[in-house]
């Protein structure tokens, strides 16, 4: 089935893993029954149907992107179903989920709640939920407007290889409210950052850990 490769899911663990692969299968031809099946499957404990359940609704839109300019299947954004469905996957103790959780809470402006899921991500050293919390408060977001602690947390994601950190501290560098050479860092920093997420998104491809 395909899903994003980091997921950091042990396919071992997953339950039916052949269940899994048809309902992929299944999308193509019955989108509501593929939900109800994967909805079945990840209360028999699989992580993989709960992350792909929390994508499915954060986002909505077209299933099948082949289908372009015809698209056939379309799923509906619901935040509230997806925060269900991440919150189910972050129950696992997975670090991705609990980012992704953190993502969907911040859209429902549960600020709190969205800087507690990102956290844990933080205490474990995730690059990219390092980074959103910096955003966090780069922007004044749900919490304290501190450019400084921003600086740090983009230094830090920066530091794991985290390409959207790098792109952001430049962003913050290159404020109208700062000198003149601090600007001209800024606008560097941002075109080498760019140029990172151009050969990040040609090897990786898009998504990966270093472009959230």
């Amino acid at each position: 089935m395909k899903n994003d490769a980091d997921w950091q899911i042990d396919w071992s663990k997953e339950p039916d893993l052949a269940r899994l692969n048809h309902i992929y299968t299944l999308f193509k031809v019955d989108v509501r029954a593929a939900i109800e099946e994967l909805k079945l499957l990840a209360q028999k404990g699989s992580l993989a149907s709960m992350m792909y359940l929390g994508q499915l609704y954060r986002f909505g839109g077209r299933i099948d992107a082949l289908e372009w300019p015809k698209p056939r299947h379309f799923v509906a954004t619901d935040l509230h179903e997806s925060e269900y469905w991440f919150r189910q996957a972050a129950k696992t103790g997975n670090i991705v989920a609990h980012y992704h959780l953190g993502r969907t809470l911040l859209k429902l402006r549960k600020y709190d709640e969205a800087k507690a899921a990102l956290e844990f991500g933080v205490d474990r050293n995730f690059a990219p939920a390092i980074h959103m919390l910096g955003r966090m408060h780069l922007t004044g977001r749900g919490v304290e407007k501190n450019k400084e602690k921003a600086r740090k947390l983009f230094e830090r994601a920066a530091a794991d290889g985290n390409i959207l950190a790098k792109l952001s501290m430049a962003r913050s560098f290159a404020d109208a409210h700062e000198s003149f050479p601090t600007r001209v860092r800024g606008r560097w920093l941002s075109l080498k950052a760019l140029c990172e997420a151009v050969a990040s998104y040609w090897s990786d491809g898009f998504p990966n850990n270093r472009l959230r």
